[in-house]
């Protein structure tokens, strides 16, 4: 395919909006898209069939009003130009007035809710976590943390949430603050076990948890003082306990309904008290509920995402997001399959083969980030833009993935680069054992880069090439250079501080295997993953005389917020892929080579 083709598809693709429903405020939903190139939150008006975006900057994380009437949001944007720094803006829906709080000074903020009139965020600066609290554009309580947490909701005095307050990667308990007298309140059901987003539910508080089963996360009530013994939810219909989830996405209560997105196998389903709520196939995110109507954002792996409505009988598109046709016929099957890796672990996941190419083809096994992610059935420009460049891809839910029960996504912590790497080892070999691949090239961003720096490093000879983006090579320096927020991650990762364990899975310490051509896309602003020890680790290649390049993006961050942030992303793997690819030949036998 000639590059100025693949250009051609690539820029399509990223053009083509995103959807996320965030919720309602009065008659109205409440999402995030890039309609218009950049990611801000915009207003889908029912009534007037109208959409309109209702934020000026970039927005990060946007906090719909709970338990309110207020028709105010609040968001997040960053002032840093990538570094995450984030200032936070009040908008008035109906006046159209923004303004931005200047009080707080700008600090990575993670998790923030909001009740109209009180707003709680939790931010980290190079120091120390905080979890704040504001009124009226003035912090009233800033209260220092031992320890890291999420806040999920807000009701009067009291905010509620989760987070690790036993000091415990493999637990999580929730807690209860009083924002009046300054009292912090922890509790978990056994110790040990996940409990995570409670939410107030009437007058009770609503959660799940797996503290009766390691496998799945089940919704639970109990009272608001945190008190009483957890009860399992029980519902009034039968479909959800049916359908078996293994977590949930969302969940609320409106009135006397109880509202909830569960998930099993990268695929959700819409429940209300418990009856199955029809709605197209694929995944689904938060809800907005308006009436009798429930509004939601949702895609799948070979169609991007739109809005619907659903009833109890039927659903339908509101904001439509079509595929032309020769896109649309090269995105061909896809299908779920569990793997066995090392330890007689079997790792969940998704094959989209490309009708471009026969099989045997040239496939890309795709490292989603995180770790503490999944690919799900869902719309990925990424994954799309490889597909219809005549790509199969294999994209699997390694050890430490969501989505497949607390056991599972535990087996990480403690052994990063360990196991994980196992599952993307098995799952690469797989490809070319069935039939599939004639060659294997590995790509990620995140963690997923540095994955792809572990995997090309430590088993050089199974690759034809690699592409690492946003990567971490050197966990030691990485620890430095990070905030409190992402140290106190390192350490959750690796069950501690452990500087050996760090050394020995840092891809920096490995460079001299590397045999494949690498691509290494990076930002300079990057603070979660810097830029600082990547340069060090092109310094060992140089030495080494290894096939690399780089793009290195000046004033860009981690997150990608534009659409041309995204093509600076997926435009340089697919061109190098396909010269690197087709200088090698792209039909050469990897077995060969094992």
């Amino acid at each position: 395919m000639a590059v100025s083709r693949l250009i051609n598809i690539v820029e399509y693709i990223a053009n083509i909006p995103y959807y996320n429903v965030v919720g309602n405020v009065e008659r109205r939903i409440i999402y995030i898209s890039n309609r218009d190139g950049i990611r801000r939150a915009w207003i889908y008006d029912p009534a007037e069939n109208k959409t309109y975006p209702i934020t000026k900057h970039p927005s990060i994380l946007v906090a719909t009003p709970r338990h309110s009437e207020s028709n105010t949001i609040i968001y997040t944007y960053d002032v840093a130009h990538g570094k995450e720094l984030h200032r936070l803006c009040i908008v008035d829906i109906e006046e159209g007035v923004e303004n931005c709080l200047e009080d707080l000074d700008p600090m990575r903020i993670f998790s923030l809710v909001w009740n109209g009139i009180t707003l709680a965020l939790v931010g980290s600066t190079s120091e120390a976590l905080y979890l704040i609290i504001i009124r009226e554009g003035h912090a009233v309580r800033k209260r220092r943390l031992d320890f890291f947490i999420e806040v999920s909701d807000i009701y009067g005095e009291h905010v509620v949430g989760h987070g690790m307050l036993a000091g415990n990667p493999r637990s999580s308990e929730l807690f209860i603050y009083n924002i009046d007298n300054d009292e912090f309140k922890a509790f978990t059901p056994r110790q040990g076990s996940i409990n995570e987003n409670p939410v107030f539910c009437n007058d009770k508080l609503l959660f799940e948890s797996n503290y009766e089963d390691m496998d799945a996360k089940r919704l639970y009530t109990i009272d608001l003082w945190l008190t009483s013994e957890p009860e399992k939810l029980i519902f009034k219909y039968d479909d959800y306990s049916d359908f078996d989830p293994v977590e949930h996405i969302y969940y609320d209560c409106i009135g006397d309904k109880t509202y909830v997105v569960a998930k099993k196998n990268g695929k959700t389903k819409v429940f209300v008290n418990g009856r199955l709520v029809p709605t197209p196939i694929g995944s689904i995110g938060r809800l907005g509920v308006l009436g009798n109507k429930i509004y939601y954002s949702a895609s799948s792996l070979v169609e991007p995402y739109q809005i619907y409505y659903s009833t109890s009988n039927n659903f339908d598109v509101v904001l439509p997001n079509p595929l032309p046709d020769d896109i649309k016929n090269s995105l061909g099957d896809k299908y779920f399959v569990k793997i066995r890796s090392t330890g007689q672990v079997d790792v969940p996941t998704y094959i989209i083969e490309s009708r471009k190419t026969g099989k045997p083809g040239p496939t890309i096994v795709y490292v989603h980030g995180g770790p503490w992610a999944e690919i799900m059935d869902t719309w990925s420009p990424i994954i799309a833009s490889l597909v219809a460049a005549g790509y199969h891809v294999v994209a699997p839910n390694y050890r430490g993935s969501t989505g497949y029960g607390e056991k599972y996504r535990l087996l990480d912590i403690g052994d990063p680069g360990g196991g994980d790497l196992e599952d993307i080892i098995s799952v690469a070999k797989y490809a070319v054992e069935i039939g599939l691949a004639s060659s294997v090239a590995i790509v990620g961003y995140s963690y997923g880069g540095y994955m792809t720096y572990l995997a090309t490093t430590r088993y050089p000879e199974l690759w034809r090439a690699g592409v690492a983006g946003a990567g971490i090579v050197d966990w030691l320096e990485q620890y430095m250079l990070s905030d409190a927020l992402f140290r106190r991650f390192i350490e959750m990762l690796f069950n501690g501080y452990k500087p050996e364990l760090l050394r020995e899975r840092s891809p920096i310490n490995h460079a001299d295997k590397l045999s494949c051509p690498l691509c290494i896309i990076h930002a300079s602003n990057d603070t979660r993953t810097p830029l600082k020890p990547v340069m060090r680790f092109m310094e060992k290649l140089i030495e080494k005389q290894k096939i690399f390049e780089a793009h290195i993006y000046p004033g860009l961050g981690h997150m990608l917020t534009t659409t041309d942030d995204l093509l600076k992303y997926i435009v340089p793997i697919l061109v190098f892929l396909q010269k690197t690819l087709e200088r090698l030949g792209e039909t050469k036998d990897s077995k060969k080579d094992w």
